[in-house]
């Protein structure tokens, strides 16, 4: 059994450590991004980034390449921060279209409180999913009440709540809890549902060729962005990282050869992000927005390796066909 001994260590001697592990800090513009680094990052955070940088095995381990420095450090953090809010970007618009096509679907079908309703959802699956849709909405289904204080809770459930007291109607409409619950709760409510409702919900859901997404590529797609939305709202490394359940291949044969070979790269989830987007907005400049922030860090950044481009077998990230999709 081992026991963590490792002590905090000052700012100075964090550089010092740095320095001994051969990162270039001699020159006092090296040394003032270094401390500027630890005060903004922190040493921690910032030794995610300096792994490209550092010998992986062998006798050299944990001692840094020749030719790395603290500026490329500090570039591939900063990279990824901005990568980062531009995912956030695409998957709050994905995020919301998800709710619309899912609610509106239920709420005509199942009419507006479809989420005491068992009937769209697969044997054992309503009550999980009921008690997540009533917590993002501050609901208690044992008492059958709001809970918690009225300021906690967004304004127009403070009115509904206030409004409408009658039991059978007294947790809010579907509509009202869209706007309430996360990405993770869609993914895993639409997985839950019948595969009946899925695919009347993917309908809405088309690839470049017109052709409906299938319900079950939809299903997988939304589960592993989820993992990326996570990941980017609590700030975490999403470049030179593997993801979890990687999204299935589409079968759609314009789009099919986007996705071959390894999924769990980033550059894979792109590739997700971007599909759907354009079946949202055939118009939108979001993968334009993503190319040009490529093009701003080619010269300080590994792109290809970064973003897993290199991964799928291609020489330069600006040869993807997912470009002229």
């Amino acid at each position: 059994m081992m026991k963590f001994s490792k002590p905090a260590l000052s700012p100075q001697r964090l550089i010092e450590l740095m320095g001994q592990r051969g990162l270039p800090l001699a020159a006092p513009g090296d040394l003032e991004v270094a401390r500027h680094a630890l005060r903004r990052i922190g040493y921690f955070r910032l030794s995610g980034f300096m792994i490209p940088f550092v010998h992986a095995a062998g006798a050299l381990r944990h001692q840094f390449k020749a030719g790395a420095t603290i500026s490329h450090i500090v570039d591939l953090h900063d990279f990824d921060a901005g990568l980062r809010t531009l995912c956030m970007e695409a998957l709050g618009h994905i995020e919301v279209a998800i709710r619309v096509s899912t609610c509106d679907h239920l709420a005509r079908t199942h009419g507006p409180h479809w989420p005491l309703s068992s009937k769209p959802f697969k044997p054992g699956q309503h009550a999980p999913n009921l008690k997540a849709l009533a917590d993002s909405v501050h609901f208690d289904l044992d008492r059958q009440q709001p809970r918690g204080k009225s300021n906690d809770r967004p304004t127009f459930l403070e009115r509904y709540y206030a409004k409408y007291t009658h039991p059978s109607t007294r947790m809010p409409p579907g509509w009202m809890v869209a706007e309430c619950s996360t990405f993770r709760t869609w993914a895993f409510l639409f997985d839950a549902l019948m595969a009946s409702e899925q695919k009347q919900i993917s309908d809405a859901w088309r690839f470049p060729s017109g052709k409906r997404i299938d319900h079950a590529i939809l299903g997988s797609w939304l589960h592993s962005l989820s993992i990326l939305r996570n990941r980017c709202a609590h700030h975490s490394r999403i470049i030179h990282k593997a993801f979890p359940f990687p999204p299935s291949a589409p079968k759609d044969p314009s789009v099919a050869s986007l996705m071959t070979g390894s999924r769990t790269d980033l550059r894979t989830l792109i590739v997700v992000m971007v599909l759907l987007i354009r079946s949202i907005d055939a118009a939108s400049t979001w993968p334009r927005k993503l190319f040009k922030f490529f093009e701003g860090h080619v010269t300080r950044v590994d792109i290809n390796a970064a973003v897993g481009f290199r991964a799928q077998g291609l020489a330069d990230w600006r040869s993807d066909p997912l470009w002229s999709v």
